[in-house]
């Protein structure tokens, strides 16, 4: 299925599928970012090297 066909005009996901899937790397990235030694100098570091 397209990108486009999976939100639809006010952003609501349409396949249960990707909420899910969706959801569940925001809730490891919420969890990454609370439990990280110090999570602010880690993620300026991947976003300035990338994910290795």
């Amino acid at each position: 299925m397209p990108i486009h066909g999976v939100f639809d005009a006010d952003g609501r996901c349409l396949d249960p599928g990707v909420e899910k899937l969706v959801r569940s790397v925001a809730s490891n990235l919420l969890h990454y970012l609370g439990h990280a030694v110090c999570p602010a100098i880690e993620l300026e570091r991947l976003l300035r090297e990338g994910a290795a």
